[in-house]
């Protein structure tokens, strides 16, 4: 199993929801969910454990302190952790859209929040495709009311306003401490649907 997987398994536990849309694993929780973590592929090769607070001591056999400090990074597809790790967090960025899925996606939908450049009130917005060769073929013929046919695709989505998405993905965050992590500066960052 793959981090991704295991976090899409369990994405849509409130219990791992700091606030609305933000899912961030840390503290107890990620003490809680460790043993499945290790089986992740990713960790297979290192030792895991996790970190209370972001920066800290490791106290070392012979007396040695070291200290250590979290950095967070963008999961990407060939990383391998290795060595002694430490874990601060593990989250999901807030959804993220194609700059121009306006443009892209096929059929009507509401758009998540988009925001006014101005003054920054966030604005949702109905996008309904519209056939005009269809709509003139129903006026003309009789056949079909194509003007009806766009009063039931609004009423539905204004009805599931909530569940109507436009394609989205997220990143996933590592933050701990992981000592020789080399990240290559073109890798395939690891995206998720949830």
């Amino acid at each position: 199993m793959k981090i991704k997987d295991f976090l899409e398994k369990i994405a849509d536990d409130p219990q791992y929801l700091v606030a609305p849309e933000q899912f961030v694993i840390f503290g107890d929780k990620l003490k809680e969910v460790l043993d499945e973590l290790k089986l992740c592929e990713e960790f297979s090769d290192c030792t895991l454990d996790v970190m209370n607070l972001p920066a800290g001591i490791i106290h070392g056999p012979n007396g040695d302190d070291k200290n250590i400090n979290a950095t967070i990074h963008i999961l990407s597809e060939d990383i391998k952790y290795a060595g002694n790790c430490y874990l601060y967090s593990i989250a999901l960025s807030p959804k993220v859209y194609e700059p121009d899925f306006i443009h892209n996606v096929k059929g009507s939908y509401v758009t998540p929040y988009l925001y006014s450049l101005d003054t920054f009130e966030p604005i949702k917005k109905i996008i309904l495709d519209y056939d005009l060769i269809k709509h003139q073929d129903s006026l003309v013929t009789g056949i079909g009311d194509y003007r009806k046919e766009l009063h039931d695709t609004l009423d539905q989505l204004i009805d599931n306003v909530q569940t109507t998405t436009v394609p989205h993905f997220r990143y996933i965050f590592v933050r701990g401490y992981f000592p020789g992590l080399k990240i290559k500066q073109y890798a395939e960052l690891v995206k998720t649907t949830k």
